[in-house]
C-alpha cells in the first residue's frame, strides 16, 4: 500500500492565520499585514477579488466560509461574498453576512461546499456605495493589505467596465475557511532503523504479539487506518492477521487481513482496515495473529520480530500453550507500526530537543549547534527556519535537511545548523526556535519548538590537542589497522594517540572497561567496541582508526585527517603535566597536573584523568591476512599484507603506546574546582600504580593528563609527559641552549631534529630549551 501524506494546504511563501473557527482552517494572502484604503469618489457598485490556483496545494479544497476585512457605513447596501470561475462570469455560489462590519471581519457561510477546480478560482465580494455620509471611508470603502503579490488583487470602482489588476500595491484583505483533510502517517515505537530479534518458543500452534498505543498524548483522538509488520517466511502461517482490542483479551475491535505477508527484513508486511478505529484516551491494544503449522525454516522456531529498543509496554507475547499473553517489553518493543489519521495532526510539525549543553565559542568564529528534531507532521522535515538572538540582536537561517527526516509520527534526526559569528567574549544565552518546516509555519509552537544554550564566547582559544583512544583486541581480526594507525598519528605532536584493550582483553584496563560497559548507558554505545577497532576522538565522534569514514575498498590511511579537524575547535583551558617514578622501585607513578582557563565559570563541569601508557608489551595478535592483501594496498599496511604479518597469527607482536593503567576514566570527582576564575592555574595531583604481567616489563612509561567536560563527556584537552626519575623531573628547572651533539625528544618521545623554545628530554633529562 502506497503510504499516504496529506498537507494542510498552505501554500508556498503565503501564509494563512491558521485560526480554527468551527472546524475550519482559514487561509489567505493577508493575514496581520498593514492595511490601506482605496477606492474612488462616485457613487456606485464596488467589486473586490483574489485568484487561487487549483493545480497545486489548494487542489481539491472546498470552500465553505468566506471572510473580509470591510469598513461599514450607512451609505453601503447589497453586500455579499461570490465565487466565480472568471473574473466577469457568474456567481457559482454566494453567501451574505447576516452583519456586515463597520471596521473588523465580516464573515458568510455557503449553503454548500464550493470545490476549488484545477484551473482556479477567483473569489471576492460586492456592495454599492448609494449617498453620501462619511467622505473620508465614502472615497475609500476597500481595504487591502499593503503586501504585493501576483493575482491577490482585482478592483472594480464605480464607472468601470473591467477589473483592474491592483496586485501591485498589495492584495486583497480576503480568507477562505475550509475543513482541513486529516492528516495520515505512520506511528510505531519501532522506527525501521533499530536491529531486530526473534522470539518464539519453538513450538507450533497459535502466536499472538502486540502493543500498547496510549491515548492521552500525540496519538490522542486519532484513528487507526491501518497496521504493517516485521515478518519471516511466514509461507507456512495461517490465518494471519492484524487486530485492534481495547484490552489483550478482549474483542477484536477491528480486523485486517494482508494480501501477501512478507518473508523479507526489507519489507513490511501490511494492511488496511475496512472501518477506522478511533483512539480512545485508555489507549488501545494493536497486534497480530497467526497459526504455525510446520516447520518451513530456522526462523519458524521463532516466528515473531521484535526491535531491540526497550519501550515500556511495548511487546506482549503469547505463545503455542500458553492461555495469556507475557509482557516482553524489557526485552524489546513489536517490530511494528499503526497508520493513523487526525484532523488534529499537521503536516508540517518539528519538535526540537532542549538538551544543548553549555559549549564555548570564539569571537568572529560562526557558532554551530546540533539539534535533536521529532518529526510530528505527515509531510516529514525536508527543510528548517528558525530565529535566534545573538550579541542581543534578533537573527534567522535556514537549514535544507540531507537526508530528510522520515514522515513517520515520532521519527527523528540529528542536524547541525551554523548561527553566525558573536562579536564580543563573554557569556551569553542563545533561544533558537523552529518557526517553519518544509517552508510553511512550524504547527508545533511554544516551548516543544525552542531550545536554549549558553554559550561562552573567547576572545582566543587555547592550543588545543587531540585525543584518539583505538579501542583495540588481540583475538580481533581487523586489530592491525590501530596499530598502524597509532604509529602514523603518534608523528603529529598535536595528537595523542594510544591503544586500549578490549575490556575482556589481555591488556584489560579495569577503569576502561567501565568505561566501555557504562559511560554513556546506551547498549549502541557498548556494542561498538565488541567486534572491529573503535577510535574515539576526544569522545565527540568515533571512526575506524586507520580508513577514517571510508565505506568501501581499497582503504588508505585517512583517519587523521578527521583528528585534525578537532584541532581548529575552540578550547576554554589549556593543561600541563609532569610525571615521576614514586620511587626507585618504578612500579608507581606520581603525576602533578595543571589546568589554566580563559574564561571565568561559577559552575565549570570539568575533571581530570590520567592514564599511563607504555611500549614493549607481547602477546600474539590475529589477522584477517586474506582481506588486508585484497583491500589495503598502501605501504602503510604492507606488514599485515606481505611481510611477517601475513599469517593468521603473530606471535609475541610487540605492542606499542597502550593503556595500562588509569584514573577514573570519566574524571575524577572534585579534581578541579566548581568556580573558577580565567587565568589562575589548578593543579591536582594523581598517583597510578603499573599493572603486574608475568614476563612482561612495559617499557617508554608515558603518562597522560586528560580535561573531560563532565556534562558534554568531551575530552576538552590533553596533555602528555614521559614518567622521569625525581633527579630527571627536578631538572625541569635547568634552562640550556641547545647544542649539536645534544640528543632531543619531544614529550611524545620523539626525536627531534632542530627544536624549537620549550620543553624537551635531553639526553634523558628533561629541560628547557631557548
Amino acid at each position: 500500500m502506497t503510504k499516504k501524506f496529506y498537507t494542510l494546504f498552505v501554500l508556498a511563501l503565503l501564509t494563512m492565520t491558521a485560526q480554527a473557527q468551527d472546524d475550519l482552517t482559514w487561509w489567505g494572502y493577508y493575514t496581520s499585514q498593514e492595511t490601506g484604503l482605496t477606492g474612488s469618489y462616485g457613487l456606485g457598485d464596488y467589486e473586490v477579488a483574489m485568484f487561487i490556483p487549483g493545480d497545486g496545494d489548494m487542489k481539491g479544497v472546498s470552500i465553505e466560509a468566506i471572510r473580509a476585512q470591510t469598513r461599514n457605513y450607512s451609505f453601503t447596501k447589497n453586500f455579499k461574498f461570490w465565487v466565480r470561475t472568471s473574473l466577469d462570469g457568474e456567481n457559482l455560489a454566494e453567501a451574505t453576512p447576516s452583519e456586515v462590519a463597520q471596521k473588523g471581519t465580516t464573515t458568510a457561510t455557503f449553503s454548500e461546499p464550493f470545490a476549488i477546480p484545477e484551473t482556479g478560482i477567483y473569489v471576492g465580494y460586492s456592495f454599492n456605495v448609494y449617498t453620501y455620509d462619511d467622505y473620508e471611508y465614502f472615497s475609500m470603502p476597500v481595504v487591502y493589505a499593503k503586501t504585493a503579490k501576483e493575482n491577490t488583487f482585482f478592483l472594480k470602482k464605480p464607472g468601470d467596465t473591467n477589473f483592474t489588476d491592483k496586485s501591485s500595491m498589495g492584495s486583497a484583505t480576503i480568507q477562505i475557511g475550509f475543513k482541513a483533510p486529516a492528516a495520515t502517517m505512520w506511528w510505531g515505537n519501532y522506527t525501521g532503523a533499530e536491529s531486530t530479534g526473534l522470539a518464539g518458543n519453538n513450538k507450533l500452534g497459535n502466536y499472538e504479539a502486540a502493543m500498547f498505543v496510549a491515548g492521552d498524548g500525540a496519538l490522542g483522538g486519532a484513528d487507526i487506518t491501518a497496521m504493517r509488520a516485521q515478518t519471516r517466511l511466514y509461507s507456512n502461517a495461517k490465518e494471519f492477521k492484524f487486530w485492534v482490542r481495547a484490552t489483550l483479551d478482549g474483542e477484536n475491535l477491528a480486523e485486517a487481513v494482508p494480501e501477501k505477508v512478507s518473508s523479507s527484513s526489507t519489507e513490511w508486511t501490511e494492511a488496511q482496515f475496512a472501518n477506522a478505529v478511533t483512539i480512545p484516551e485508555t489507549g488501545c491494544y494493536v497486534g497480530y495473529s497467526f497459526n504455525l503449522s510446520s516447520w518451513l525454516s530456522d526462523y519458524d522456531y521463532t516466528p515473531v520480530v521484535y526491535a531491540k529498543k526497550v519501550v515500556e509496554k511495548g511487546f506482549y507475547l503469547m505463545q503455542p500453550g500458553e492461555t495469556e499473553f507475557t509482557d516482553k517489553s524489557s526485552t524489546g518493543c513489536l517490530a511494528a507500526q499503526i497508520e493513523v489519521s487526525g484532523s488534529n495532526m499537521a503536516a508540517d510539525a518539528v519538535q526540537v530537543a532542549d538538551d544543548i549543553d553549555d559549549m564555548v565559542a570564539l569571537v568572529g568564529e560562526p557558532i554551530v549547534l546540533s539539534l535533536n528534531l521529532t518529526n510530528q507532521g505527515s509531510a516529514g522535515v525536508k527543510s528548517i527556519d528558525f530565529s535566534y538572538n545573538l550579541d542581543g540582536e534578533q537573527k534567522e537561517g535556514h537549514l535544507d535537511l540531507d537526508p530528510a527526516i522520515d514522515a513517520m509520527l515520532g521519527a527523528k534526526g540529528a542536524v547541525t545548523v551554523e548561527l553566525g559569528a558573536p562579536a564580543q567574549a563573554g557569556q551569553q544565552e542563545i533561544e533558537l526556535a523552529i518557526t517553519k518546516v518544509n517552508g510553511n509555519d512550524n504547527a508545533i509552537t511554544g516551548k516543544k519548538a525552542k531550545c536554549s544554550v549558553v554559550v561562552t564566547v573567547l576572545s582566543e582559544s587555547a592550543p588545543r590537542t587531540a585525543v584518539v583512544e583505538m579501542f583495540v583486541g588481540t583475538s580481533q581480526y581487523w586489530s592491525p589497522r590501530a596499530y598502524v594507525a597509532v604509529d602514523l598519528m603518534k608523528q603529529n605532536s598535536n595528537i595523542i594517540p594510544f591503544l586500549v584493550d578490549h575490556y575482556n582483553g589481555s591488556f584489560k584496563v579495569e577503569s576502561y572497561a567501565e568505561f566501555q560497559k557504562n559511560y554513556t548507558g546506551e547498549t549502541t554505545y557498548t556494542n561498538k567496541y565488541t567486534s572491529y577497532p573503535v577510535a574515539e576522538v576526544n569522545r565527540s565522534f568515533t571512526t575506524d582508526p586507520y580508513y577514517g569514514n571510508a565505506t568501501a575498498a581499497p582503504y588508505s590511511y585517512q583517519s587523521e585527517a578527521l583528528v585534525k579537524a578537532t584541532l581548529s575547535k575552540a578550547t576554554e583551558a589549556g593543561v600541563s603535566l609532569t610525571a615521576e617514578w614514586t620511587s626507585e622501585a618504578q612500579n608507581e607513578v606520581t603525576m602533578n597536573a595543571s589546568a589554566t582557563f580563559l574564561a571565568d565559570f561559577k559552575s565549570a563541569p570539568y575533571r581530570l584523568a590520567f592514564v599511563l601508557i607504555a611500549d614493549g608489551l607481547k602477546r600474539d595478535v590475529n589477522s584477517y591476512v586474506s582481506y588486508y592483501k585484497s583491500s589495503y594496498p598502501d605501504d602503510d599496511m604492507t606488514y599485515w599484507r606481505e611481510g611477517d604479518g601475513a599469517s593468521w597469527t603473530v606471535k609475541d607482536y610487540v605492542h606499542n603506546n597502550m593503556a595500562i593503567a588509569a584514573s577514573d576514566v570519566t574524571g575524577i570527582v572534585s579534581s578541579l574546582p566548581k568556580k573558577l576564575t580565567a587565568g589562575e592555574a589548578y593543579t591536582y595531583e594523581s598517583t597510578l600504580a603499573l599493572p603486574e604481567w608475568e614476563g612482561q616489563t612495559p617499557e617508554n612509561v608515558r603518562a597522560v593528563v586528560l580535561l573531560i567536560n563532565k556534562d558534554t563527556k568531551e575530552i576538552v584537552n590533553a596533555a602528555i609527559a614521559p614518567v622521569l626519575t625525581h633527579d630527571e623531573t627536578t631538572g625541569i628547572k635547568n634552562v640550556v641552549r641547545q647544542q649539536a651533539d645534544n640528543v632531543i625528544y619531544n614529550l611524545n618521545g620523539q626525536k627531534v631534529q632542530q627544536a624549537q623554545s620549550g620543553l624537551y628530554i635531553v639526553n634523558g633529562r628533561k629541560v628547557v630549551l631557548k
